[in-house]
């Protein structure tokens, strides 16, 4: 059975994965399969390119593919909050969390 995408006008996909190389490769299948411009963002690379976070804040990616470091700091979560784009999130999938503590 193959997998359909999620397609939903004006709407953004948060995926969590927790390992950086299942990043890359769910990234490279959905430029491949959807043609469309996901990031992968993780928090080395936000720290030195910080006009991502302000490109994710006006909604320019449909599918976000993060890091549970950077899901929960305080850069992203100012984002998260913003009544602006929480309207905007359809799905958010967690790959294989197995604790999270506080």
């Amino acid at each position: 059975m193959q997998a359909i995408p999620l397609l939903i006008r004006a709407s953004i996909v948060i995926i969590v994965l927790l390992l950086n190389a299942i990043k890359k490769e769910q990234l490279l299948k959905i430029r491949a399969i959807l043609r469309l411009n996901p990031i992968f963002i993780y928090a080395e690379v936000v720290k030195v390119y910080i006009d991502i976070l302000k490109r994710i804040k006006a909604g320019q990616f449909i599918y976000i593919l993060i890091s549970l470091k950077l899901l929960f700091s305080k850069r992203f979560h100012h984002i998260l909050t913003l009544p602006s784009f929480h309207l905007y999130i359809s799905l958010v999938i967690i790959n294989k969390c197995y604790l999270v503590t506080n």
